[in-house]
């Protein structure tokens, strides 16, 4: 067949397109950019695996002369800027513990003094420097648990001594607050049946609820009276607090820090350990700068540290619902409450007919 020379034409023409806008980050409005990137990472290399606790070399400068003066090289990691410079050159050493591990996202930009800047962007990748530690349970305590409840978010608030649970699925999901013990609710209410429920904490006397694929989560006062509505960008999983922020999970690897009172995204990290980046972090719950998380589809619950994203051990829960002595339907392990008066924990799971109190041990 005869190649036609238009068709390499529109080949080179695409490629070119494609090539600068790798290079170029066009996300900035009302500036002016350079066609191809001027900036150069001469260190860290992209895709470069470093150990969290490492200093990272940052080598950057421009690669190519221009008549334009520099007003400035900036330097951020994961959106943030962290170091900057009225030079073509930069060197800089960041310890890779002033924030989260995981996937880091890089970029280098120029500005010039007549409005038009450059930038380059890439990635490298932060490691534990060891492996997750392996945990188990100590049974404290067995209680009756309602089995029409898919559990997906757990609370435990000292101030009235109940449990406070969120439920899902379309139709079903519901708010419940019940004395640990008991088989009738104190208080329940059922949500819309257009949203699945999803993880909730308390925040300040406001219960927060997320909901599954709306992008749209709800907060109650303590007698479950609707207060106001807040949006997110992705998914509603689990939901925890630490006091300050809201701690929100979407089945990804990453967590999201939400301000509570604006609902706008604060900062990220992401769940990683010796081997990468670890996913399908669900129902979540905040103790002393812990993040305790249910991996999804497992029988595992993470313990993550709440600063850098770090794995710090995987708790074996495997065997504590003797799944052959239920005769109904069950599903997944989900759903983790910390009671700090007993320094225990309640576990449960979706549709699951018992509660479990423990305490999490070394294997």
């Amino acid at each position: 067949m005869q190649k036609r020379p238009y068709l390499y034409l529109i080949a080179f023409t695409f490629l070119a397109f494609a090539l600068s806008s790798c290079i170029n980050d066009d996300k900035e409005p009302g500036s002016l950019r350079s066609s191809f990137s001027s900036v150069k990472f001469n260190s860290p290399r992209s895709g470069e695996k470093f150990i969290y606790g490492d200093t990272i070399h940052f080598d950057v400068e421009l690669i190519k002369e221009s008549k334009k003066i520099v007003e400035s090289l900036g330097l951020y990691i994961n959106g943030e800027l962290v170091y900057e410079e009225n030079a073509n050159k930069m060197l800089f050493d960041y310890p890779s513990t002033s924030g989260s591990g995981g996937n880091i996202k890089l970029k280098a930009v120029v500005k010039y003094t007549d409005g038009t800047n450059s930038r380059r962007r890439m990635e490298i990748n932060v490691l534990s420097d060891k492996a997750p530690e392996k945990m188990t349970y100590q049974l404290v305590n067995t209680y009756p648990h309602d089995v029409t409840s898919y559990t997906q978010g757990l609370i435990y608030d000292s101030k009235e001594g109940l449990l406070f649970e969120g439920t899902g699925n379309y139709a079903e999901s519901k708010l419940i607050k019940i004395r640990v013990g008991d088989e009738k609710a104190k208080k329940e209410i059922q949500i819309s049946d257009k949203y699945f429920g999803e993880g909730i904490t308390m925040w300040h006397d406001s219960i927060f609820q997320l909901t599954y694929k709306n992008k749209k989560g709800f907060y109650y006062d303590r007698e479950f009276n609707l207060l106001g509505e807040f949006t997110y960008p992705s998914e509603g999983w689990g939901l925890t607090t630490d006091g300050t922020s809201l701690i929100m999970s979407d089945g990804s690897a990453t967590l999201f820090y939400l301000n509570p009172r604006t609902f706008e995204i604060e900062k990220s990290i992401q769940v990683f350990n010796d081997k990468g980046l670890m996913y399908n972090i669900n129902e979540l719950e905040y103790v002393d700068g812990i993040i305790y998380a249910n991996i999804y589809q497992s029988d595992f619950i993470a313990k993550i540290d709440a600063h850098s994203g770090k794995l710090i051990a995987l708790i074996n829960m495997k065997g504590i619902l003797d799944k052959k002595l239920v005769k109904g339907r069950i599903d997944v392990l989900n759903g983790i409450a910390y009671n700090p008066q007993m320094n225990t924990f309640y576990v449960t799971g979706k549709w699951w007919p018992s509660l479990f109190e423990v305490r999490f041990v070394k294997e």
